[in-house]
């Protein structure tokens, strides 16, 4: 298969009136997109981003300046490149980034910065001189007529009393443990290797259990059993 390829053509450019006149039309609501487009004999899609572009600079005053020419009439081709996509502009915007909100950053976001400013050397020096010299100025001066004579009053520092400093707190003692066996080591219960200790230690303590109640039961009939027998010896006597 042959390919032919056709030399590109240099179409006549638009001049810069005639788009700006158009971007007017568009932006005061005399014409739509499609109107002014086939008006001005431009494309579409070239006004539409002449028109968006007129609408973020916010003025037409600005729309043919020296300083955006290669932003507003796509002289470059790298010149109207977006960075952001326009939902990424859209989330920027809310969050305040973009464009920049002062109001968003107050001053105790710089409180950092304070910790590291310091004085240099020479003028922290000056500082100290100039503040010895005020000093023993201050020193030195006469008494006014209307200062008092008196040596002045040093003034008691109040100390406040605690009850702990009255009568300090008793030692804590000892923790009472209720538990008369001992504490017994943590155990997985799940493991296999565990499972038969476990076993047998709750077989005994069944066993403990078991022996316990029967000591009780043959205590209770030991005592019915004396009482019968008291019983009847005392009826025997009479």
């Amino acid at each position: 298969m042959v390919r032919k390829y056709f030399k590109k053509k240099n179409e006549p450019g638009v001049s810069k009136e005639t788009i700006k006149n158009a971007v007017s039309n568009v932006l005061q609501g005399a014409m739509s997109l499609r109107t002014a487009a086939n008006t001005f004999d431009i494309k579409k899609s070239t006004l539409h981003d002449r028109v968006k572009k007129a609408k973020q600079q916010g003025a037409l005053s600005d729309f043919g300046s020296e300083s955006s020419k290669e932003e507003s009439y796509g002289l470059s081709k790298y010149a109207a490149r977006q960075v952001f996509s326009n939902t990424e502009e859209a989330e920027l915007k809310i969050t305040g980034s973009r464009p920049i909100n002062r109001l968003i950053f107050t001053d105790e976001n710089s409180v950092g910065a304070y910790a590291a400013d310091r004085l240099y050397p020479k003028i922290k020096a000056d500082l100290l001189s100039k503040m010895s010299l005020i000093t023993v100025m201050n020193k030195t001066l006469d008494p006014s007529p209307y200062s008092a004579r008196r040596t002045p009053i040093n003034i008691i520092s109040v100390q406040i009393i605690k009850p702990a400093d009255v009568r300090p707190f008793p030692k804590a003692g000892a923790r009472k443990t209720n538990r008369k066996s001992g504490l017994s080591k943590s155990r997985m219960y799940t493991s296999s290797l565990e499972s038969p200790t476990v076993e047998e230690l709750e077989k005994s303590r069944k066993l403990k259990l078991e022996r316990i109640v029967t000591k009780k039961k043959i205590a209770v009939v030991k005592n019915k059993l004396g009482k019968a027998t008291t019983t009847m010896n005392l009826n025997q006597k009479r």
